[in-house]
């Protein structure tokens, strides 16, 4: 469960729960759905171009904090870095994800939809063995 926690400017993380729903007391599992309705309510948008395009940036950001990670650590960057050093990434990780909700919204898709058709996917080419 993740906590509806108060964030330093006095807002809520799950600021946009249903109003009946008291913040401060409430615990609610983070779905792609509720994740997804997240991004559609705080943010602008705008082509579905800017999201690959957003996408493309991120990923880059992405792979430039692991380059740096693994210069200082070697390939067992991810057991060796520091916390914070990690929390780099996995911030950047979080931008990657909002331009894949954003994309997938614009297709017509749910997070949830896209994550059950790579599972099949994978799960076809592991029969496969592939």
């Amino acid at each position: 469960m993740v906590s509806n926690k108060k964030l330093e400017d006095g807002s809520f993380l799950y600021e946009w729960l249903p109003s009946d729903v008291e913040p401060e007391e409430s615990e609610t599992l983070l779905t792609f759905e509720l994740y997804s309705d997240w991004v559609e309510q705080v943010t602008d948008f705008g082509s579905p171009t800017y999201a690959v395009l957003g996408l493309g940036g991120e990923s880059g950001e992405v792979v430039e904090a692991v380059k740096k990670l693994h210069r200082s650590y070697g390939d067992a960057w991810s057991t060796r870095a520091e916390d914070n050093e990690l929390d780099t990434v996995a911030l950047e990780m979080g931008d990657v994800l909002w331009y894949i909700s954003r994309l997938a919204s614009a297709l017509g898709y749910s997070l949830s939809d896209i994550a059950e058709m790579n599972m099949e996917k994978l799960n076809a080419r592991r029969r496969r063995r592939v």
